[in-house]
This record gives C-alpha cells, structure tokens and sequence, in this order.
C-alpha cells in the first residue's frame, strides 16, 4: 500500500509536506507542490476518502470544466452560456463561487483542470461535454474528486449524470419533416466527437429506418459547431447533382450558418430547402427565418448539475444520480411542404 512516506521519498520532501500539500496549505511553494502532486500520480496514491473528508474543508467554489476546440470561445458559445447561468444561480443559492476552465482539446497536458482539486481552488467538478472517457474516471475514482458531467454518460458508482433525451429530441425532428412531405433527409453532423452529437446522429439514422427511408452518406456532411462550417456544409450540398430536401443540423450555431449563407447564394429556406437546428439558443429566434429546432433546458440542466454536485461534496460516497430531460419542439420558419416535382 502506498503511503505519504512513499510520497515523500519520490518527491525528495518531508511527509509534513506531503500533508499541506494534500490540505491546501499556502505555505508550500509551487514548484514543491508540482513535485509532490507528480509523485502522487506516478505512484498511484491517493489518501483514504474517510480521513480526507475529515481533513478537508470546504473551499466554497466549484469547478467548471469545457474543453473546446480551438475556433470556438466560452464566452460566445451560448450553449454553454446558459448552461453556465443555471450553475451560477445554484451556486449563488448556496453561497458559493464558480472558477471556469476553457481548456482547448489540443491541449499537452492532459487533465489540467483536476489540478483545480487538488490545489485546492474547488470542492468539485462539472464537465460541460467535455469528451468524457475512462481516463477522466479513473483520476475521478482513485482520488474521489466529486464530479457531475453534462452532455456525457459515463459509466461510474459516483459520477452524477444530467443530459438531453437527444435520441428522442432528433426522432421528433425527423417525424416533423417527413410530416411535411420530405423523404430526402440529410444530416450535419460535427468533426468534434462528444457524446451528445453522436447520440443525435444515431437519432437520426434509427428514425430514418423507422420511416423506412434511405440513410445516405453523401447526405452527410460535416461541420464544426460553427456557423463558419454550417455555411461551408450548403455550399457541399449545393454542389450535388441529387441532394437531400431536407437537412437536419446537430446544433443551432451550424444550423444558422446555413441560413446565412443559403441568403448568400439565393437558396430559398424553406422553399428550396427544408432546415432544422437542435438548441433553441437565442439567435435561433431572431434570425430570419425564425429557425426550427428542439429546445434543451439548458439553464435548469445546468441548474441541476450544481445542485448535484453540491450534495455529492457534503457526501462523495452517494450512489450515482442520473438525470435526462425532455427536449421541446419549437416550431418556426425553416420547414416547409415538399414540392411536387
């Protein structure tokens, strides 16, 4: 069994070190820290989670974790903006602080933002689609970092779980265009893998089966949650000899670039083509025209998530909680009758 002695030799400190360092202490410097949180993870320590919580004291902050790619900010993104305001006022509710982290996915170091924890600087961790894999459970497990994850499912006794019924949301979507006449339905899905886009696509391949219509995959076509990506995607179909009447876009932001560039190059939505986004983010509303699209609760689901992880911090041993809400069609300008050819 490893222990703080252990520690102490790898990183060449005194085992009272190791212990401000595991408490927080200010008095260590940082490249001492750095040393002894090394040793740590080379030699798979981590203290007992009883005489942690016992040690322990409450920071008053959490921690938000967004990795993003790199033409895409937090701060413009108003997916994760509301899902940031539902957090914000959990945490206002019950008097505690936010520290965000916008790590870029190409980023060296691999799980920087866990240093948040171990540091000291929050009492645990919300990952906002943050391409959740067994790398992050184990350094979750092994150090009993209380965590919630948004847009993800992960697989784990203590990870708490909020997220979008976005099979569902995408079924219906489909279920609303094929209602309109359109049997040619393409999809724009995202070069950027998270789970949540992944689901909405296999949403949409198996509401395709249940129609009995055609999965194409030069229907296809790929974006990047931009509205950049979402124009070059129009400008891909429009350059098909047979194309899809209809196109169902994996997010909003993509959706409306399509738009926009449709207005570009004389397309008419949705007269020449049908077009729906998923999201309802406040631009889908005052583009014109008016956007069709599923609507997330994006704020309570950001809401709940603070809420969650600020029972499993006074409790880290609670049984995992996983929650899914409904998505809500909005109907608005983009969807029309398919023509008679």
């Amino acid at each position: 069994m490893i222990t703080q002695k252990d520690v102490a030799q790898r990183a060449g400190v005194s085992i009272m070190t190791v212990s401000r360092v595991l408490n927080g202490s200010p008095s260590v410097r940082p490249e001492t820290r750095e040393r002894v949180l090394r040793a740590m993870e080379e030699l798979g320590y981590h203290p007992h989670s009883g005489a942690r919580s016992l040690a322990r004291r409450y920071i008053g902050s959490l921690g938000v974790v967004a990795p993003l790619p790199e033409n895409i900010g937090l701060e413009s993104n108003p997916y994760f903006i509301r899902l940031l305001q539902g957090i914000e006022w959990a945490c206002i509710h019950q008097g505690y602080d936010l520290l965000i982290s916008s790590q870029r996915r190409h980023d060296q170091e691999e799980f920087p933002y866990f240093r948040l924890y171990f540091e000291r600087k929050v009492d645990g961790l919300i990952f906002l689609n943050a391409g959740f894999g067994d790398s992050h459970l184990e350094q979750i497990e092994r150090y009993h970092i209380p965590s919630c994850v948004v847009g993800e499912r992960p697989e784990s006794p203590h990870v708490d779980v909020v997220d979008t019924k976005n099979r569902e949301g995408v079924a219906r979507l489909v279920e609303y265009v094929v209602a309109h006449g359109h049997s040619k339905i393409g999809f724009l899905h995202s070069t950027v893998t998270t789970y949540h886009i992944v689901e909405r696509f296999e949403g949409f391949k198996e509401a395709l089966s249940r129609y009995g219509l055609r999965f194409r995959e030069d229907w296809v076509f790929w974006g990047d949650f931009s509205e950049a990506s979402g124009a070059e995607a129009l400008d891909r179909l429009l350059s098909l000899d047979d194309r899809p009447t209809a196109l169902i876009c994996g997010t909003d932001s993509m959706a409306i670039g399509v738009i926009r560039r449709a207005r570009e190059r004389g397309v008419q939505i949705p007269g020449d083509l049908s077009l729906t986004g998923f999201d309802n983010i406040p631009e889908a509303r005052v583009v014109h025209p008016a956007l069709t699209t599923m609507e997330q609760p994006l704020v309570k689901m950001g809401e709940r998530a603070a809420e969650l992880l600020l029972e499993r911090v006074q409790h880290v041993d609670l049984p995992a909680r996983r929650e899914f809400f409904e998505t809500t069609l909005v109907e608005g300008e983009t969807v029309g009758h398919q023509r008679n050819v």
